[in-house]
């Protein structure tokens, strides 16, 4: 009696185990894989035969000698069913380490590309800078020049044209100060 539960046990969870490989199936893209999973689910079929056939062998004692070979076959295949899983699982992960290391080489090219990046903003923003500061100096200098220009036009009146070329020389000596 014991021996029907624990069997009838395991055909209820080779149900469940190839319910759980039609899954895995599902989610596997890689087709070498899938047809590995493929394999493992006619394993799992055929478990779940032998398991139904001890069952009705056990239960009918005429029978009882030709459960022997049955166990014998069972046992087998349960060896080649536990190499196949750990085999399918070693090339499922080596797969994934080679996904994995290929993430990491493409995250350090992201971060390359992002601090080159960076570099480059940092370079714009401080010519951008520059450029308002120029622009700000050359406002201020055309500014003056007209002032000038127009205090020219009335001290050219008035006849004080050196002062007027006296203040512009020192303006622009002064820009010229700021650039070296």
């Amino acid at each position: 009696m014991v021996n029907f539960i624990l069997v009838a046990a395991g055909v209820i969870l080779m149900i469940v185990a190839l319910a759980l490989c039609f899954r895995i199936i599902s989610i596997t893209t890689i087709k070498k894989l899938q047809w590995q999973w493929y394999a493992m689910a006619s394993l799992i079929i055929f478990f779940l035969i032998a398991y139904v056939a001890y069952l009705v062998l056990v239960n009918d004692s005429t029978r009882a000698i030709t459960v022997l070979p049955l166990v014998a076959f069972i046992l087998f295949f349960g060896a080649v069913f536990v190499v196949g899983v750990l085999s399918i699982s070693y090339r499922l992960i080596l797969a994934l380490t080679v996904i994995a290391k290929e993430n990491v080489e493409a995250n350090i090219q992201l971060t390359k590309n992002s601090e080159s990046l960076r570099v480059k903003q940092k370079a714009l923003e401080d010519a951008q800078h520059t450029l308002t500061k120029r622009n700000m100096e050359l406002e201020k200098t055309l500014e003056m020049f007209y002032n000038i220009r127009t205090d020219f036009q009335k001290s050219q009146a008035a006849g004080k044209v050196e002062e007027q070329n006296r203040l512009m020389r020192e303006r622009l000596d002064e820009l010229k100060a700021q650039k070296a």
